[in-house]
């Protein structure tokens, strides 16, 4: 199963903690490399949001697994430490004073949606209390449906066009034949002269001797 695992591409729509260490506080949030780049918060309520990539557009949808994460430690007091997961912040508990790996599951597995949401961190607690963060990432499973296989010179263009026949009858035309075929395989981007090719051998298929050949008859796009 295709698993893909995002780090933040941009700030999102709260900014609220501080740059510790690091270039910026998205580069900050991108490698678990401890005290070396994080971002920290020593201010109750305080958010941190950010934006991922799009899911890969052959993922399909919805996902199998989402879950938004984050490698945090506790600085000082006993912070209650938070992770957003696209529409509400959900509480980890209290964060622990070793870097320690976080994570709740996205609020939603529909891929669009997920495009959409953004993930970050939160922190509450009195005065005094305060958190590293050096680690902001989606982590999403998803399945692959493979586009169908074109019908091969072994015959299966045979039963592609017996398929096609009772939906379109021997006299269809060119554009409604190029239709049909471009529907059964909305992954494979067929170039003109390939079409062509598979409009012929349609004419030697239903109206042989209209073009003086007889069946069975195939020509190299097949193959």
């Amino acid at each position: 199963m295709p698993q893909v695992q995002d780090f933040p591409t941009g700030i999102g729509s709260i900014d609220g903690w501080g740059l510790g260490a690091g270039a910026s506080k998205v580069a900050a949030v991108g490698t678990n490399d401890g005290d070396t780049s994080y971002i920290f918060s020593a201010s109750n309520g305080a958010n941190q949001r950010y934006t991922f990539a799009n899911l890969p557009s052959d993922a399909d949808s919805p996902v199998t697994s989402c879950k938004f994460g984050a490698v945090m430690r506790q600085v000082a007091g006993t912070p209650t430490g938070y992770i957003f997961n696209g529409t509400l912040n959900m509480s980890i508990g209290a964060v622990f004073s070793s870097y320690t790996f976080y994570e709740v599951n996205s609020d939603s597995l529909v891929k669009t949606t997920i495009n959409g949401f953004e993930s970050g961190v939160a922190l509450t607690g009195l005065a005094g209390r305060e958190v590293n963060c050096t680690l902001v990432y989606r982590i999403t499973n998803y399945t692959v449906t493979p586009p169908p296989a074109v019908p091969s010179a072994s015959g299966g263009f045979i039963a592609f066009f017996s398929v096609l026949l009772p939906l379109l009858g021997v006299g269809a035309t060119f554009m409604q034949f190029r239709r049909a075929v471009r529907d059964a395989f909305p992954a494979t981007r067929f170039a003109g002269w390939e079409l062509q090719c598979m409009w012929s051998d349609w004419l030697v298929w239903t109206r042989p001797h209209s073009v003086g050949m007889t069946r069975p008859y195939s020509v190299s796009v097949w193959s």
